[in-house]
């Protein structure tokens, strides 16, 4: 049972959440907050104990769910009850190797009858990835997690801990971990729109070009001298950063797909300002 959870004060000012019924809104601040969530926003939630903590009908918290799903905000498996936020791991992502290990357990947990689970799988190994988990000293010893001198077991404040030899840790100092950074370049030339780019670029924006929208980034990122370690992540950032859900979408300023028999966008990489 977690003792809080984070929402951001956007949440208010959010342009689908201001769209959503009272019923809605409660619902969406209640499994963000609720002793329930995880760390991944991935828990199991059966009617009784979302009736029981809202004080609300089953069929009141039936219709609350299907509004969060038309939303895009939530997922629930009716046949699990296990339910998904998901966009969680955007706005909460694991801070820390200890919180990443937790984070692997509980998606491990998920049935694999879930209806979402197999999106969710795909989510989670994107963020995964971005966490660069490579780059931290793994842990040899199944039975040893990452903890803060004498805090013990912390269990449901956002972050997982877990005990240490308290032993081994007062007769020697804790090893400094080495962190093999990636060097950052320019935009290589082998960057693609592959299969899977093409397939994240129409998740985030399906009403956007996917092949013009990538041509403009890179574009941009040639005449602005863009530097990055990992360019797949970077541009999977660019797009959740220009989805209409994000904060910066602006009608128009990005390529709408072509109606049909139109040519394709030709030429250098298109740059948008």
């Amino acid at each position: 049972m977690r003792d809080y959870g984070r929402v951001y004060t956007a949440f208010w000012s959010s342009h689908d959440i201001r769209t959503l019924s009272d019923d809605g809104r409660l619902l969406a601040l209640y499994l963000l907050t609720s002793p329930h969530t995880t760390i991944i926003g991935v828990f199991r939630l059966p009617d009784g104990y979302a009736c029981e903590d809202l004080q609300w009908t089953p069929e009141r918290v039936r219709k609350g769910f299907v509004e969060l799903f038309n939303k895009g905000f939530s997922n629930r498996c009716e046949t699990t009850k296990w339910v998904w936020i998901c966009k969680f791991l955007e706005w909460n992502a694991p801070e820390n190797p200890n919180q990443w290990k937790a984070a692997r357990k509980i998606a491990a947990q998920i049935p694999d009858v879930c209806s979402w689970k197999s999106e969710f799988s795909r989510e989670f190994s994107l963020a995964t990835d971005e966490s660069k988990p490579s780059d931290i000293e793994p842990i040899t010893n199944g039975s040893e997690t990452l903890s803060k001198p004498g805090t013990g077991t912390g269990v449901g404040t956002g972050s997982e801990t877990g005990d240490g030899d308290s032993a081994a840790a007062a007769a020697s100092p804790p090893s400094k971990r080495v962190r093999a950074k990636t060097p950052k370049t320019t935009l290589p030339a082998d960057l693609k729109l592959d299969d899977e780019l093409q397939g994240y670029t129409e998740s985030k924006l399906p009403e956007v070009d996917a092949t013009a929208f990538f041509e403009g980034f890179c574009g941009k990122a040639l005449s602005k001298g863009w530097t990055y370690s990992n360019w797949r992540q970077a541009y999977m950032e660019f797009c959740r950063n220009a989805a209409p859900d994000s904060g910066h979408w602006a009608a128009g300023q990005y390529p709408r797909k072509r109606p049909q028999g139109e040519p394709m966008f030709a030429g250098r990489p298109m740059e948008w300002q």
